[in-house]
């Protein structure tokens, strides 16, 4: 397969990798562009489009690196994995981040609901401000105890 072949179908390839799948690098740009600022997605498609644009004029208009004695090379395999593998490491941390907050409610499920205040052999359960002397006992309803006894500002585990 002949370089001018060979650049062309990488052109082919990359163009909807560059505006379709990477759409929402230049999406954020744009958002961020309006605001004076940047951020990630403007790194994401000012890079890309420099390979993208660098590397379509090389496929385009090779005597223009001719001219001036360079052998003209193409950056579409570059751009298309940077979109790629930014848009890969999105995904995962998505996942990640939904695994953790799953993790999160599963433990807050285990929190006593009610927290019982023994003092002086008696049980009190509606309480403001508890004192450090004070017993508190944590069950939760319907459970075994699960948060053991607490007092001076330490756990003791059982109960």
């Amino acid at each position: 397969m002949s370089k001018k072949t060979n650049f062309f179908l990488q052109f082919l390839f990359q163009t909807p990798v560059q505006f379709w799948i990477g759409w929402q690098f230049y999406k954020g740009a744009w958002a961020t562009l309006k605001h004076k600022t940047t951020d990630m997605n403007t790194l994401i498609a000012v890079g890309t489009t420099a390979a993208y644009g660098y590397s379509v004029l090389a496929t385009f208009f090779p005597s223009f690196f001719a001219g001036q004695g360079l052998a003209p090379e193409v950056y579409f395999d570059t751009a298309g994995a940077i979109i790629v593998i930014i848009l890969l490491g999105r995904l995962l941390e998505a996942r990640a981040k939904g695994r953790t907050s799953e993790a999160i409610k599963k433990l807050l499920g285990l929190q006593p609901k009610t927290a019982i205040i023994i003092r002086e052999k008696q049980e009190f359960r509606n309480f403001g401000r508890g004192c450090p002397d004070w017993r508190y006992c944590y069950r939760a309803s319907g459970r075994k105890n699960t948060g053991g006894w607490h007092s001076c500002g330490r756990l003791f585990l059982g109960g």
